[in-house]
């Protein structure tokens, strides 16, 4: 667990940020979500942290969550879309000393330490866990009247907001918040298949008679997880042929398409797409490690295998965030927007 207090940490990345600028030029990196890039098999992704090097990784606790936003459905994140240069409106710069003006959008709510929290968004725990509310994604603390006065009018449970305020020290002082009535996002369009169907197109439901799916289906899981080095982890897609409803599993490899095809046939007869990553499922995995380590508690970072990414939803993307992630490669991460971003003078 991390022993240092938030000021200190807070101190080593402005000393971080105030070294990077000073041998850096401005940053602006090209994070897009389907550039091309080569992959070296067998890399080791390391991050070299200068100053942040005393800072430790948070443990963080597995239990049974559901996901709520104010209409009880998780935003559909931003990013930086194909062909877009580095959103330069996402960075903020380095802390002068005297904090900076920061804005952000999400749930506002009282955690059960009794901390004011600006969220990502909320999780509720299941009521025999007490139904407790508390940041989902990432967090960060908030204080000051305009932050007391909006938990008053929606509850301790919070409620969606937007957020002006001076980020100092890991809290952000609130100057103001204000209900966020930005409607719910519609689903999401599904994603494009990998590969082409076979010449016969896909067979109805699961491609096997449905009595031996589910065994043929955890077969096929557990023989690709086992080999996380080489394959990505197993995702479906459902498609709705003239009222036919069929489900694909998707997996990628980092060797040969047509010889992993061949492989996993033996193992799984259904309908199986296979496709060239150029991630593995352990390539992915370590790269989210690596991450959480340089950014304990001031990400939320997650293996993406339909992109074959890592997706990242940083607190800020100051300019240390943004030298560590640039190591790792635009072809491997989605960087979705930051908690907070710069707000105007």
């Amino acid at each position: 667990m991390n022993t240092e207090p938030e000021g200190k940490l807070e101190e080593l990345l402005r000393d971080a940020g105030a070294e990077w600028r000073a041998s850096q030029p401005s940053p602006e990196l090209n994070f897009t979500p389907h550039q091309e890039g080569k992959v070296v098999r067998g890399r080791r992704w390391l991050v070299p942290v200068g100053a942040m090097a005393s800072v430790l990784a948070v443990a963080t606790v597995a239990a049974s969550f559901v996901n709520l936003n104010r209409e009880g459905v998780e935003r559909t994140p931003v990013t930086a879309s194909s062909g877009e240069a580095y959103p330069a409106e996402w960075i903020l710069p380095a802390d002068a000393g005297s904090g900076r003006r920061v804005r952000g959008a999400g749930t506002l709510l009282r955690s059960g330490d009794g901390r004011l929290m600006l969220c990502s968004f909320a999780r509720t725990t299941l009521p025999q866990q007490n139904g407790e509310t508390m940041c989902g994604g990432i967090g960060v603390q908030v204080a000051g009247a305009a932050a007391e006065s909006f938990i008053a009018s929606s509850g301790e449970a919070g409620g969606a907001a937007s957020i002006i305020g001076v980020y100092r020290d890991g809290v952000v002082h609130l100057v103001s918040a204000t209900a966020d009535r930005t409607p719910a996002p519609t689903n999401p369009t599904a994603p494009e298949m990998p590969c082409r169907p076979p010449r016969d197109g896909w067979r109805p439901g699961y491609g096997i008679e449905s009595a031996a799916a589910p065994d043929a289906i955890n077969e096929l899981r557990r023989w690709v997880e086992s080999r996380s080095a080489t394959y990505t982890d197993v995702w479906e897609r459902q498609v709705d042929d003239a009222g036919q409803v069929k489900n694909i599993f998707v997996v990628g490899t980092t060797g040969d398409v047509k010889a992993a095809q061949i492989e996993i046939a033996a193992h799984y007869p259904g309908n199986l797409c296979m496709y060239q990553a150029k991630h593995s499922a352990s390539d992915l995995q370590e790269i989210a490690n690596q991450i959480r380590e340089a950014f304990p508690a001031r990400a939320d970072v997650s293996a993406d295998p339909v992109a074959n990414r890592v997706a990242v939803t940083a607190l800020v993307l100051d300019p240390v965030a943004i030298s560590v992630l640039g190591r790792f490669g635009s072809d491997a991460l989605t960087i979705r927007q930051p908690l907070l971003l710069p707000a105007d003078k």
